[in-house]
């Protein structure tokens, strides 16, 4: 890739919401090969936090995590006009992205019906992300 193509993602606000220390270093270090700086939330109601406060692009998130797990978070996001939350700055249109080891066809059909727009398969790869960022923004 050469530095004119990845600079493209470059203006993308991005949040990723991983409880792992490992995934969230790895995963933050493959977005910024994109050229992208991303925010980290350790579980799903940090996230909520974040999200109130700023408006995000994309966000990538683990559905297996404590205190509150991806689909409860997407599922508070896609619903904020709803919620108290009132001042939340993402639209209920954000891209979310699963990361998640399960991908049993049942698994994927909860990220579906809890309002997630695609999901990635861990380990997650570099060229897989940037099939994302390709996919859902250019």
């Amino acid at each position: 890739m050469s530095g004119s193509d990845a600079t493209r993602y470059s203006d993308l606000a991005v949040l990723v919401v991983e409880d792992n220390d490992v995934n969230q270093k790895v995963t933050a270090a493959m977005l910024q090969h994109f050229d992208i700086s991303s925010d980290i939330a350790e579980n799903g109601q940090v996230a909520i936090e974040f999200v109130a406060d700023k408006k995000y692009d994309l966000i990538f998130m683990d559905c297996q995590m404590p205190v509150k797990n991806g689909i409860e978070t997407t599922k508070y996001i896609r619903d904020f006009k709803h919620n108290q939350k009132a001042c939340f700055k993402t639209a209920y249109d954000v891209t979310i992205i699963a990361m998640t080891a399960n991908v049993a066809p049942n698994d994927i059909a909860e990220c579906v019906e809890c309002g997630m727009d695609d999901f990635i398969a861990k380990p997650v790869e570099l060229d897989v992300i940037g099939f994302m960022l390709e996919k859902w923004f250019f």
